[in-house]
């Protein structure tokens, strides 16, 4: 009896201790919005380096006119598109903390409503 008891608390105490390790497995499987913005900010950065390059071959005479042309219009629509995308993820992320800061002050409404609140209380929120 004593061994099966003994069992139950290792088995208990192996599913606690492993527990935040499966939830933070979980959560990095979701994309997150600051990785997006990283991954358009390099997309970007790559692109603006692309066209850097592209214009010092172009100095030196090592395209012609018309494919220095053709592929900075390239660059500039993959620019364009990058920006348009960084705009949208921006507006997103402004939409989350609106969203959040709602749910803050409703969170702070219930609280003084149930009288709870007590002096220093305001800063446990």
């Amino acid at each position: 009896m004593a061994f099966l008891i003994a069992l139950l608390l290792v088995v208990l105490t192996i599913a606690v201790l492993l527990c935040p390790f499966v939830k933070l497995r979980r959560r990095g499987d979701k994309p997150k919005l600051d990785d997006s913005f990283l991954e358009t900010g390099s997309k970007r950065g790559a692109i603006y380096e692309e066209i850097r390059a592209l214009q010092l071959e172009h100095d030196l005479g090592r395209i012609s006119e018309e494919d220095y042309q053709q592929r900075l219009q390239r660059y500039r629509v993959d620019a364009a598109a990058t920006l348009r995308e960084e705009g949208r993820l921006k507006e997103e992320s402004g939409t989350l903390d609106q969203v959040l800061e709602e749910e803050v002050q409703k969170a702070r409404k219930r609280h003084a409503k149930d009288g709870s609140s007590e002096p220093g209380d305001e800063d446990s929120l």
